[in-house]
């Protein structure tokens, strides 16, 4: 991977991996929505795309949904991907938003309470990590034999 490559969040397969066909690609894809997983994955069609990763976290103060947009050109065995973030500190609190680029947020919520000894600690109640979304996405792409290619403006 080069300084470029680094720089704009493009990873490319291994050399000599065969690219699967786009709709081989697509259900790899898919098949990463399961039960066990914190985000969804769905069609892209109201945002005029192939598909959608998203991860909505709604459980502590700080509320966030993270999206990923995926197009997917098959004659460049491309997929291209937009990132989009919403954040909020909660009631009363500030919100934000960003789009494109490699976003990548890392947080959790917790309470802090006393333990055995009576010592205070911090309880995780809830958390999240973009890469636990995006790393999957992206190394089904790459396996595939397809280039994963960050925009950083609107598709």
């Amino acid at each position: 991977m080069g300084i470029l490559d680094r720089l704009t969040g493009t990873r490319r397969p291994q050399a000599g991996t065969p690219a699967l066909p786009a709709r081989q690609l697509y259900d790899a894809i898919a098949a990463l929505d399961r039960n066990d997983v914190p985000w969804s994955i769905r069609s892209g069609a109201a945002e005029r795309a192939d598909l959608v990763a998203e991860w909505t976290d709604t459980t502590g103060p700080q509320h966030f949904r993270y999206m990923i947009v995926l197009r997917l050109d098959e004659a460049l065995h491309e997929v291209i991907a937009l990132d989009r973030l919403w954040q909020s500190d909660g009631p009363g609190g500030g919100a934000r938003y960003g789009q494109g680029g490699n976003v990548s947020r890392r947080g959790f919520s917790g309470t802090i309470e006393r333990d055995a000894n009576g010592k205070l600690r911090v309880v995780r109640t809830g958390g999240f990590d973009t890469r636990q979304l995006k790393d999957p996405l992206r190394d089904t792409v790459t396996a595939s034999g397809w280039t994963w290619r960050q925009r950083a403006l609107s598709m």
